[in-house]
This record gives structure tokens, sequence and C-alpha cells, in this order.
């Protein structure tokens, strides 16, 4: 766990003058990384299901748990720039290895996995990992 300290300002005009507001605020952040926790949702949930019906959970029932998790979870990047992200949902069906998308102004596809490498020379190293999928504030 880490803690990030900050501050908030906002001001406000009433009739006796302006006011200025400073608010000490901090972030606590869990540096588990999303892999992890996901790993760790799955077996905690079977297990779970086990002790209780005595038989494994389906698939299915497994991703649901983890999608019920992160979704509207806010996760951020620990490469680039650190932006957070607010997930929307767990893409199962997508991972680096297969999610290509067009780059740079040729359209040249590309996949994920040469991105992170090209982009922050960062390798990924579990290539069929589910993907989060965001959605862009607009």
């Amino acid at each position: 766990m880490q803690t990030w300290p900050g501050f908030f300002t906002s001001s406000w005009i009433f009739q006796r003058g302006i006011y200025l507001i400073i608010d000490n605020i901090s972030k606590n952040l869990s540096v588990d990384n999303c892999l992890k926790l996901i790993d760790e949702q799955m077996i905690r949930f079977t297990q779970k299901r086990q002790r209780y019906t005595g038989k494994p959970p389906k698939q299915n029932e497994v991703q649901k748990a983890v999608n019920d998790e992160f979704k509207h979870a806010i996760v951020m990047a620990c490469y680039g720039h650190h932006k957070t992200y607010k997930v929307s949902a767990v893409r199962w069906d997508m991972c680096p290895e297969t999610c290509r998308f067009e780059q740079g102004e040729a359209g040249q596809t590309i996949s994920m996995v040469h991105y992170f490498r090209q982009q922050y020379d960062k390798q990924i190293m579990s290539l069929n990992q589910p993907l989060f999928e965001i959605k862009q504030k607009r």
C-alpha cells in the first residue's frame, strides 16, 4: 500500500470577497498488479464455492465474480504517465497477444505486445491475460 499526498483547491466569490479553499488530500494505492488481483479473486471464489457446494464453479461464474470485483474500479497504469482509468468490464475474449489495432498515419496494424515493447520498453509476460475495457470520457 502506498499513500500519495496531495491537495485540493477551489475558489468562491461571495458578497464579502473571494475565498480560496486549500485542503490536504491523500490517495491510498494498492501496489499489487491487476493480474495478481484477478488470479487471487479467482482462487478465492473457487475455494469458497467448493467449500459450500462441494463442486468447482463453472468458468463463467468465476469470470462474473472477477467482473463484479473490477467493474467501476480505478486502476493506474505502471507505464508512461501513470494515468488512471475506470474499468467498465473485464474482457475475457481478448488478450494482449491477439488484440490488434491501427497505429500511426500509415494505419499499420500492430499487436498490443509489440506496441508496449516499442512505446514503453515493457515486456508483457502473461500473453493470455484478460484485458480491461475502458470507456473514454467525452
